[in-house]
């Protein structure tokens, strides 16, 4: 399965003008107003499928999904296998929803689910680890007898949450037609845990709190660098720390180090 990176509109922090990040930018540097700002995780990402425009009236609800993303490392004694697993599941139990979320991924720009996005949001009741078992399950390759390890690397997880129109069926809000037969009697979206997203978005200025210089690096850097008073950075919360870093020493000129 080949792994995409998910694309998300926002605005800047410092201008206001609208921008486009890849889910895996941290450091974002505005065309516009051309000020860096940096991206903390804090946590996994919440995103919200947009509505076509016009749409055809707010949303009823927004069920959740948890997507993941990453690598799974089969090994044997003959041969290690690598295989890109990007995959999208409910995160919630339904047999009312749709149980993933398709391609639609890679054809929309996302957006963050923010406490001020209107609607109402349903709560995920599964877990990352809950997900990442489905995913073990679905693309174990384990033979039997024979041993194998397998583990999951730099695996990636967010929430996907999807609008529905609740009406005499379930109607996918995204591509405005029913997904569901005709809805039971005493279907009622009070079965399930709502709430808004309690998570933040909170840019960090990418500035050396030391010097007052630009701080560097490339898009998905964790580690920001400062050119000007050799420190190194490491947002954490609203704030960036400083870290402790060295280099090995190699004799020689024109050495390029790169940084783990």
């Amino acid at each position: 399965m080949k792994s995409f990176n998910i694309s998300i509109e926002h605005n800047c922090p410092q201008c206001g003008a609208p921008v486009s990040l890849e889910e895996t930018d941290r450091l974002f540097a505005c065309p516009f107003c051309r000020v860096k700002s940096f991206l903390p995780e804090n946590g996994y990402f919440r995103y919200v499928l947009p509505c076509p425009d016009p749409a055809p009236g707010q949303p009823d609800v927004y069920f959740p999904y948890w997507r993941f993303k990453g690598t799974l490392c089969s090994s044997n004694p003959a041969e290690t296998v690598y295989r890109f697993i990007d995959i999208s599941h409910q995160g919630t139990k339904s047999d009312i929803f749709p149980v993933s979320l398709g391609f639609r991924t890679q054809a929309l720009k996302l957006k963050f689910a923010l406490p001020e996005t209107p609607g109402i949001f349903i709560k995920p009741e599964l877990s990352p680890d809950d997900l990442v078992g489905i995913a073990e399950k679905r693309f174990s390759v384990k033979k039997s007898g024979t041993p194998l390890l397998q583990s999951f690397i730099g695996d990636t997880t967010s929430i996907i949450y999807s609008p529905f129109h609740v009406k005499e069926k379930l109607w996918d809000a995204v591509l405005n037609k029913p997904v569901s037969g005709l809805l039971p009697g005493d279907f009622n979206l009070d079965i399930f845990r709502t709430g808004k997203p309690d998570w933040t978005i909170d840019f960090v200025p990418a500035i050396c709190p030391d010097c007052g210089w630009d701080l560097t690096g490339e898009s998905d850097s964790l580690i920001l660098l400062c050119k000007n008073c050799d420190s190194a950075w490491q947002p954490a919360g609203k704030k960036i720390g400083k870290i402790n870093f060295g280099h090995i020493l190699e004799p020689g000129e024109d050495i390029l180090f790169l940084p783990f």
